[in-house]
């Protein structure tokens, strides 16, 4: 009896206890959750301030791209019976080793038939689907590729024809224009290397444009000559091999020389000042030497060919394919210029720097070739596209003050580190190239400069878009008038002492 009087004594008070010790434990528990939440709650804001200072860019895939301009809801929306589709390229598909791995093609061609077209275009570089317009009532594609091989012999392809069919019944004028970034004799001339340009006659519904852009010798040789009255004020001249290999080889040393204020520079801008006035005492003026250069004259006729692209897809609702000899130098010009004109987002700053990672590197831009960054390049593969498309985007930058996030800052970047060869977004000619030298995992991206700065790169006077009626923004349309395409000064003449007023010299190395 004493023992179960004592264990029911011992029970009550354990009980007692428990009463009394419950609050406590319950208190000391939500103490520990609560401290446990506020640490989560640390660690996600921890978490987002990180992401909030990455860039946009470092989340940038090409499928993402895709998504944005190219495979829509209502284009997708249509597979697999009309529309696009995407296609990644694997052992049993290879269909061009300079191109990315996904690729956008008319969901009608089968596997098989886009082997065919492939085989038919310059390098494989087979017609693939870039952008397309947001106003299902359009329908209206750009298309990039290289250039077909009819040769000499007039060769058709009919499944080149029917690819091209395709393209031409998504839109709703039931037409596509070929701008071809080439001159007509230009064309003739590569028929006669197994090459040439479409011959129309056998493409229903399709016509064909040259925009009689000039090749990368030509190109080569306006800067040069550009160059010679920059830095001597007299004569240029035309095939300047001394210029062209300092601009390739040297990379900016004139520029950093200027930057530190070296006497030799300063003893040619003197130099240079005297042979200027010289020439202008015999009747020559340094605007008619930089017309004589043939610079703005192709910066004009690229301009052009972008603008009758924009024009062609939005207004008159027509497909349209870019293509120049292999595609990727006149054709990644014209591509991008139009993408900026047509949309909005690609005027912001994490805008413009995906559409050049998509359309000059993904897409395979020789940026060895053409910027020099190897010792064996050949020098008649070297000239200066990129810095001719940057051209082209500092008179938009010029003629739309209020439409681009960045200012020309950006752009002289760009250029800077181009050459620089800091990061490894524009080493190697392709991406293919990257992935086996694994450059994206030994170098950082350019993309992370600009995130580490980017207050130096913003416009104070952007006016970001109002919100339109109808799927489809108004683009913007450069004036092409010749007096309204300008020289870059802020890149050619940024290290020119003799320029008035005195502007700080600014660089990106």
């Amino acid at each position: 009896d004493d023992d179960d009087g004592n264990g029911g004594f011992h029970a009550t008070q354990k009980r007692r206890n428990g009463e009394s010790e419950g609050p406590q434990q319950q208190q000391q528990q939500r103490r520990q959750q609560h401290q446990l939440s506020t640490t989560l709650e640390e660690l996600e804001d921890a978490r987002r301030r990180r992401e909030a200072a990455l860039p946009k860019m470092a989340a940038y895939t090409l499928l993402g791209e895709y998504e944005a301009t190219t495979l829509r809801a209502y284009v997708r929306s249509e597979y697999p019976r009309r529309g696009l589709r995407l296609v990644k390229q694997r052992e049993s598909l290879t269909l061009c080793e300079t191109y990315p791995r996904e690729l956008v093609v008319p969901s009608a061609i089968s596997d098989l038939e886009l082997k065919k077209v492939a085989a038919y275009r310059s390098k494989g570089r087979l017609p693939v689907v870039i952008w397309s317009s947001p106003d299902p009532e359009n329908g209206a594609t750009i298309s990039r590729s290289a250039q077909p091989k009819p040769g000499v012999q007039n060769k058709r392809s009919s499944d080149d024809e029917r690819y091209l069919d395709e393209l031409r019944r998504l839109c709703a004028a039931r037409r596509l224009v070929i701008v071809d970034a080439r001159s007509k004799v230009a064309t003739q001339g590569n028929r006669v290397m197994g090459m040439g340009t479409e011959l129309t006659r056998y493409y229903e519904g399709v016509e064909l444009v040259y925009g009689n852009i000039a090749n990368i010798h030509a190109a080569r040789d306006a800067l040069a000559s550009v160059q010679a009255i920059c830095r001597a004020g007299g004569a240029p001249a035309v095939s300047s091999s001394s210029a062209v290999s300092s601009f390739f080889d040297n990379g900016s040393a004139a520029a950093a020389s200027a930057e530190r204020g070296d006497s030799s520079f300063h003893a040619s801008s003197s130099a240079s000042h005297k042979s200027y006035s010289s020439s202008n005492a015999e009747g020559s003026t340094w605007l008619a030497k930089l017309d004589g250069t043939t610079w703005l004259k192709q910066v004009h006729t690229i301009l052009q060919s972008a603008v009758r692209t924009v024009e062609l897809v939005h207004y008159e609702r027509t497909a349209v394919l870019v293509h120049c000899s292999d595609g990727w130098d006149r054709t990644a010009q014209i591509a991008v210029l139009a993408l900026v004109m047509l949309e909005p987002s690609m005027r912001t700053i994490d805008g413009f720097l995906s559409v050049v990672q998509k359309e000059w590197v993904d897409f395979g831009h020789k940026f060895n070739d053409r910027c020099g960054h190897r010792d064996d390049t050949a020098a008649d593969q070297k000239s200066p596209i990129f810095l001719l498309f940057l051209d082209c985007m500092a008179n938009m930058l010029r003629q739309f003050p209020t439409q681009f996030e960045f200012t020309s800052h950006l752009l002289l970047a760009l250029m800077d580190q181009l050459f620089a060869c800091r990061f490894g977004t524009f080493l190697e000619n392709c991406d293919k190239q990257r992935h086996l030298k694994a450059v994206h995992d030994k170098t950082a991206p350019f993309w992370w400069l600009v995130a580490d700065d980017k207050d130096a790169f913003l416009n104070p006077n952007y006016l970001p878009p109002e919100p339109t009626i109808g799927p489809t923004p108004t683009p913007i349309i450069p004036s092409l008038s010749p007096k309204n395409v300008r020289f870059f000064e802020e890149y050619f003449m940024r290290f020119d002492p003799t320029v008035m007023p005195p502007r700080p010299v600014v660089t990106f190395y």
